[in-house]
């Protein structure tokens, strides 16, 4: 059995829809894999394919594997040689990866080599309306962390690489690193936020700054930074992955050091509370 889709964001009807294949897939003693279209570079992102094949086997697919999804689509290009190489008893299609005409072409080529086709269309959230990709790419640009979250059925998160620093910034009391997304990654609206990232086996408080400036001026590209809480020392990743909470503020244009590091010290203590009260 195959659910077939880009699942960017993984959220909570991608979950739906391969909890319905397992559903199916139990009295049959069928194993479940993932396709996961890739559609490559310069489009807007929530996660990169490999956390989302990550994120699918968390959720009981058996495996999950990538094919490259072209543009425009063409469904026996992209996806056509695994599907008849697996021969599924069934195919859950992902909604959102195709639009009408290509997923209508799909259809009629499942049906060709013999699978069951389930279109995934789960019902609305009462509180939160048609869940999808867009509506959360939509909510993290804006700032409004909370809600992307509960579409997605955990906090949202963005991994970056750890930059190295050109200088030592000014003293501020606490450790602050500088993140870099991928390219096509959508990054929450400007402000501060309070959000928790692992380091090693421990989960560490941080206030991150997300500007069209760094505090710091490291680079012009740089436009996160996490301010860590409790933590002082070598990081041994070259990635951190920030698991946001709830945004805190704006963005805020400083005269000096000291007058950030005051600011740096308010924003920690209230993401410190936030995170107790969220344990």
């Amino acid at each position: 059995m195959v659910v077939l889709g880009e699942f960017d964001g993984v959220h909570r009807d991608h979950a739906a829809l391969v909890a319905d294949a397992l559903k199916l897939s139990r009295p049959l003693r069928a194993a479940v894999v993932a396709i996961v279209a890739d559609g490559g570079e310069g489009v807007p992102r929530i996660m990169n394919v490999n956390r989302r094949c990550e994120l699918l086997l968390s959720c009981g697919v058996s495996s999950a594997f990538v094919v490259p999804l072209p543009r425009p689509v063409d469904v026996q290009d992209a996806v056509g040689a695994a599907l008849e190489r697996m021969r599924p008893i069934a195919v859950f299609i992902d909604r959102e990866s195709w639009p009408s005409q290509p997923r209508d072409a799909l259809t009629e080529y499942l049906h060709w080599i013999g699978a069951i086709v389930r279109d995934g269309a789960t019902a609305p959230d009462p509180a939160l309306g048609p869940i999808n990709t867009a509506s959360i790419i939509d909510l993290v640009r804006s700032g409004d962390i909370r809600t992307a979250g509960e579409m997605l059925g955990r906090p949202h998160e963005l991994a970056g690489e750890i930059a190295a620093r050109d200088f030592d910034p000014p003293p501020t009391g606490f450790q602050t690193e500088q993140v870099v997304p991928a390219p096509d990654i959508v990054l929450p609206g400007s402000g501060v936020y309070a959000a928790r990232t692992l380091i090693g086996r421990r989960w560490v408080g941080a206030a991150v700054n997300v500007g069209t400036r760094p505090t710091f001026g490291f680079s012009d590209r740089v436009v996160v930074e996490g301010h860590l809480i409790e933590f002082e020392g070598d990081l041994q990743d070259t990635e951190l992955s920030l698991r946001f909470v709830r945004r805190l503020r704006d963005e805020l244009q400083f005269s000096g050091p000291d007058e950030l590091a005051a600011q740096i010290e308010r924003d920690v203590v209230a993401v410190t509370a936030l995170l107790r009260s969220k344990a």
